[in-house]
């Protein structure tokens, strides 16, 4: 297809769990220089994206788009909402794009009767150069936690001021090289809504609605949101 003149590659892609998940197959798909998009549920989970935990699929697409210049992209809003109180929401589908100078937007539609919810895929019309596109950072605070255990700061006796203000030091750079090794920095997605205000009010109210309800379940809020919040067991996918 074309996007603001120019050809644009978009793949819709779905890797079973279970199966190998191979690296080179994603670059040898956005191989050349065609701006290309990949989205789907590849079951490759990395907090850098949305996901809860790193799954090993997850760690190895983290480290072949950070090794060879592609992005990884994830909604702000988990894309698997289980009727499973005992299973959490988690982000199965992601966007990856190489080439691509426009501004990607990733949102959860909350529209639709399902466990599994789809995502709106958002590109700018408008070619971006400059400023290059906001970024933030990710924390993964059990990574942090764990890196402060496996390198705590060295302890030394504290008998006169200059012994408290070194462990200060020390305690500081241990904090700084944690924080640091646990962050991932991500792009920010943002998107124009072009829908007249009021739809846009009731849409953003409906689907506020049904994150509520994904997470607390609540007979009310389900009723308040119109009922077809969720589905029934049997068409969990998980």
């Amino acid at each position: 297809m074309e996007a603001a003149g120019e050809e644009l590659r978009i793949y819709a892609a779905y890797r079973p769990p279970g199966t190998p998940f191979c690296s080179s197959d994603v670059r040898t798909v956005m191989e050349g220089e065609t701006p290309t998009i990949i989205a789907g549920d590849l079951n490759a989970k990395h907090p850098a994206w949305g996901a809860r935990v790193i799954n090993p699929p997850g760690h190895a697409l983290f480290e072949d788009a950070e090794r060879y210049g592609y992005d990884v992209l994830g909604p702000e809003e988990p894309t698997h909402v289980p009727i499973d109180l005992r299973k959490r929401p988690d982000v199965f589908d992601i966007v990856l794009s190489r080439n691509v100078n426009y501004p990607i937007a990733v949102e959860v539609l909350y529209d639709l009767n399902s466990q599994h919810l789809p995502i709106l895929i958002t590109l700018g019309l408008k070619a971006v150069t400059t400023p290059p596109r906001a970024f933030k950072t990710r924390v993964d605070w059990r990574l942090y936690h764990q890196h402060l255990q496996e390198r705590p700061p060295a302890h030394h006796p504290l008998n006169k001021v200059d012994d408290v203000k070194a462990a200060a030091t020390r305690m500081t750079k241990a904090i700084q090289e944690a924080l640091h090794a646990a962050s991932t920095i991500v792009p920010i997605s943002a998107r124009k809504d072009d829908l007249p205000l009021l739809i846009s009010v009731q849409i953003r109210r409906k689907r506020a609605l049904r994150r509520l309800w994904a997470r607390t379940h609540c007979p009310r809020i389900k009723t308040r949101s119109g009922g077809n919040v969720g589905c029934s067991p049997g068409t969990q996918r998980r």
